[in-house]
């Protein structure tokens, strides 16, 4: 069961990972668009980089939030190990 857990946690930090990646790409492209963009493009434009920051705003809560969870694992392990010996 913890490798088929590990394995899913593997597979959902892959998957941010490509969020990630997909939303530097698409601002690379968006910035590109800006260059020589009018006013109604500029604020198509503005509006999908908000988009992409409220996704990885998003990601990274969900970062801090594993990372505590982690944390507190590892805690809760030290101390049980060090009470079993």
């Amino acid at each position: 069961m913890e490798d088929v857990e590990a394995t899913l946690r593997a597979y959902r930090s892959a998957a941010e990972s490509l969020q990630v990646l997909s939303a530097a790409f698409r601002a690379e492209a968006l910035q590109k668009r800006l260059e020589g963009a009018d006013d109604a493009e500029r604020r198509e434009v503005l509006a999908a980089l908000a988009q992409d920051t409220e996704t990885l705003r998003g990601l990274l809560e969900r970062a801090r939030a594993l990372h505590e969870r982690l944390q507190l694992a590892s805690d809760f392990d030290r101390v049980y190990v060090s009470d079993d010996v």
